[in-house]
């Protein structure tokens, strides 16, 4: 547990020895989470966050297609 994985981009996350890297978008740490993400300029993201981000982009997504789809059923 607490495994950091570096960002598309590469991001490092630069911290003192003993440190904890600490998600920003739930504030959970890396020893509470499966998984860390680091991205640029000492941001993080948790696996949790990430699985939370996932649903809402795919729920979005389902939402838009079935706007399009009723409205190609209007002609």
């Amino acid at each position: 547990m607490g495994a950091i994985s570096p960002g598309p981009l590469g991001g490092r996350f630069k911290r003192g020895a003993g440190e904890p890297v600490y998600c920003s978008f739930c504030g959970l740490n890396q020893h509470e989470v499966e998984t860390m993400i680091a991205g640029p300029v000492r941001t993080a993201i948790c696996d949790r966050c990430v699985d939370q981000c996932a649903e809402i982009v795919a729920a979005k997504r389902a939402e838009k297609e079935a706007t399009a789809a009723a409205g190609a059923n209007d002609d």
